[in-house]
């Protein structure tokens, strides 16, 4: 009986180190801010993004973006 009393105690560890809550964090990117590929690819995608953006062209430097 005591054989099968550590690998339940250890998938009962593992299993509840599996639900742990993650705090969100806020990134914020500086203005000036890039970004250097050395290697691979670096093309991707994102998807299910929607948004709109409104300016006008008379004044181009105020466009205002709304997601």
């Amino acid at each position: 009986m005591k054989k099968f009393i550590y690998p339940f105690a250890a998938l009962a560890i593992i299993s509840a180190s599996a639900f742990t809550a993650v705090k969100s964090i806020d990134w914020k990117i500086a203005d000036n801010y890039s970004v250097k590929f050395d290697g691979g690819d670096p093309s991707g995608e994102f998807t299910g993004l929607k948004g709109t953006i409104t300016f006008e062209p008379n004044k181009l430097a105020s466009p205002k973006f709304s997601t």
